[in-house]
């Protein structure tokens, strides 16, 4: 019996190494990495948007929308029309959901371009989510000034420009 726990051990430990090195799961954490950058940089842009316009609240509620059915999420891209694919291809959530369904779902490691593809979505919403926060950030952090010490003298003013009510 002493001899088969040393086997077992040895076995447990070069299954462990393989998986790690050959195994597509190891994988799964970059694209929910990639995803949070990407949400990180559409979080900053719409921060900054949502100051100034009032009905951007709505406005998102229908761009979400017409993106959840724009990213094969539920279906395989394959199934629709070749001119169809090259539209929803430039869909930037597209890239980071075929990562993680070629994980997933295919068990394989995702190529070289779809590592590319879900870095460049990823770093250029981050790039100009922070480029516009930072460009807008004075007029935010005044119109932030203006509500906090009170130079407003009537509520109905604060709420029609936050649109709080």
């Amino acid at each position: 019996t002493d001899k088969k726990r040393r086997n077992t051990k040895v076995y447990h430990e070069q299954s462990a190494y393989d998986a790690s090195s050959n195994d597509p799961r190891f994988f799964t954490p970059l694209s929910f990495i990639f995803l949070f950058v990407f949400t990180l940089g559409v979080s900053l842009f719409l921060a900054t948007v949502s100051v100034f316009l009032r009905d951007m609240f709505y406005i998102y509620g229908i761009i979400i929308q017409i993106l959840s059915y724009m990213t094969p999420i539920m279906y395989d891209i394959n199934m629709l029309d070749p001119r169809l694919q090259m539209v929803l291809k430039l869909n930037p959530l597209y890239h980071i959901i075929t990562f993680a369904r070629t994980i997933i779902l295919y068990h394989q490691i995702p190529t070289s371009m779809d590592f590319a593809a879900c870095i460049i979505s990823s770093i250029a919403s981050l790039i100009i989510g922070a480029v516009v926060f930072r460009k807008n950030q004075t007029s935010l952090f005044i119109m932030y000034k203006e509500v906090q010490y009170g130079q407003h003298d009537k509520i109905e003013d604060v709420s029609m420009k936050f649109n709080l009510g």
